[in-house]
């Protein structure tokens, strides 16, 4: 899971575009005004690439790994069980399949 945060700064910002480019690359929640939770099974790199087709100059984010065990904030419940749900998704992909299927 990762966790991504932008300003869009330049006279072009396209907030629709840079939204669209997160969720286009797995499960994501928006959780601030300009941050994601993304549940992806692409790697940091794999998700820079992507948004960057979706910013301009001047704007700027960062992708960052998240862990289940090192998180903590003040944020909705319901944000709180999203993530937790990702989690185990994360750690049983195979009992999640069964499930869906």
């Amino acid at each position: 899971m990762f966790i991504i945060s932008y300003d869009l700064k330049s006279p072009q910002a396209d907030y629709e575009a840079m939204s669209a480019a997160i969720q286009g690359q797995g499960a994501a929640l928006r959780i601030l005004e300009s941050t994601w939770v993304l549940d992806s099974e692409h790697n940091e790199d794999e998700i820079a690439s992507a948004l960057r087709a979706a910013i301009h100059e001047g704007d700027r984010f960062i992708v960052t790994e998240m862990r289940e065990d090192r998180r903590q904030g003040w944020l909705a419940k319901s944000m709180w069980q999203w993530m937790r749900e990702h989690d185990a998704t994360e750690r049983n992909p195979e009992d999640n399949e069964a499930n869906n299927g």
